[in-house]
């Protein structure tokens, strides 16, 4: 007794192995960039301004996605290779689902654009106003200081917010006695190279008198332009990677719904007799 099988599941059952093969590697590869955010010195101080859960924790919804599509992955590669109806039925009910998932949350976030970039605008200003501190070494700064330096930014959409809009730095600022004014923080000024984050972050950046002076009298040497606008850019060019590869990994689920549904139909017509060979 002997299962006959075509050319054709053959043929399919080679394909479904080498979709959810590549499938299982571009979950590895999500995996990898999450961790990758997670390890990275000063992003996660960036994000911090965004006031965002979603956009946060978005090195952990990555790990969570990468992983998920890795075990996906696997489970399709075995459902191909053991040539199991079931396994390969459940594995394309997973796909589908997050397939549709994937589609809404794409739909939802395009449509709903502008409800997640006025918050953020409006939670910086805030933030600017009365949470940057004027003392020496402040731990609350970091998000600001990280942000201006890295993206070589000022304020939240120029270098002259912190006086404009009465902030704790600029009151503080204004009432001392130092000459030039210090009408915004260090971070702003323009610097090459700039200071490794980490120093930023641990507090041990420290500008000197002359070069304090130096961008204080010369607003040229200032970084013009604004957070809001540079920490959008920021995510958007991430978020072009992200797309690029969501849009592989969408092309490859469907490929792969599509061979493991014709597989199970060719498994199903499959027919056994005793007088076939092996």
């Amino acid at each position: 007794m002997a299962v006959k099988q075509s050319s054709g599941a053959g043929c399919l059952k080679a394909l479904l192995f080498f979709f959810n093969f590549a499938f299982f590697l571009l979950g590895f590869a999500i995996l990898g960039v999450g961790v990758w955010l997670t390890l990275d010195v000063g992003r996660p101080e960036m994000l911090q301004l965004l006031n965002s859960a979603l956009v946060s924790n978005l090195k952990f919804i990555l790990i969570a996605v990468g992983g998920f599509i890795t075990v996906v992955g696997f489970l399709g590669c075995c459902g191909a290779i053991i040539e199991n109806k079931v396994m390969l039925l459940i594995f394309a009910i997973i796909v589908i689902v997050i397939l549709v998932i994937e589609l809404v949350i794409l739909i939802v976030v395009a449509v709903n654009s502008d409800l997640i970039e006025s918050p953020m605008k409006d939670y910086m200003n805030t933030t600017l106003i009365t949470d940057y501190s004027p003392s020496d070494k402040p731990t609350d700064n970091t998000a600001w200081d990280v942000t201006q330096l890295s993206l070589q930014c000022c304020g939240v959409e120029s270098y002259t917010n912190w006086k404009d809009y009465n902030s704790k730095f600029w009151q503080y600022n204004e009432a001392s006695t130092a000459v030039p004014k210090h009408e915004w923080p260090p971070s702003c000024c323009q610097f090459d190279p700039v200071p490794p984050i980490a120093d930023i972050i641990s507090g041990s950046w420290v500008i000197s008198s002359a070069e304090q002076t130096l961008c204080y009298r010369n607003p040229p040497l200032v970084n013009q332009q604004g957070c809001y606008t540079a920490l959008k850019d920021y995510i958007n060019n991430h978020l072009l990677i992200i797309g690029v590869i969501s849009g592989i990994v969408g092309a490859l689920e469907l490929l792969a719904i599509v061979f493991s549904i014709c597989l199970v139909r060719s498994l199903s017509h499959a027919y056994i007799g005793p007088n076939s060979k092996e």
